[in-house]
């Protein structure tokens, strides 16, 4: 047991000096002169996450993960809407429901991420913390 947690520390502190590493050698390339600076950024805003498979993936997985914030975002919207009582009971039916589609299309996700659309989500609100939000802020 110790050793595994000794070997673990050590990973965690290597895995620091390796960005350390990349964070100085940053630095000094961030003094050299601009022409080369251009040369040698890459333009993330290019990258197209939204049409990649691994957009497909992350959103299956934080699906799979947080399809339970469904339940209590329901609970607190059927309150508001109606009143407690209805929150909790109403709320408590519909949002097991909500979160039952909300795993089942994270599942789809994560289990066809190499298919296409990759840019098209099952449910909407795309994730299920958005969908929370947007319940509890109305």
């Amino acid at each position: 047991m110790k050793k595994s947690a000794i070997i673990a520390v050590l990973l965690v502190l290597l895995t620091m000096q390796c960005f350390a590493a990349d964070d100085k050698a940053a630095v000094t390339e961030g003094n050299k002169t601009a022409s080369s600076k251009q040369e040698s950024t890459i333009d993330t805003s290019s990258i197209g996450f939204q049409k990649t498979p691994i957009n497909k993936l992350v959103r299956g997985l934080i699906n799979t993960v947080t399809f339970l914030c469904e339940i209590p975002a329901s609970i607190w919207d059927v309150s508001e809407k109606r009143n407690p009582i209805a929150g909790f009971t109403v709320g408590t039916v519909e949002g097991m429901f909500t979160s039952a589609i909300r795993l089942g299309t994270g599942l789809w996700d994560t289990c066809t991420f190499f298919a296409s659309p990759y840019d098209k989500p099952l449910m909407t609100p795309e994730y299920a913390f958005e969908s929370a939000a947007e319940k509890m802020s109305q």
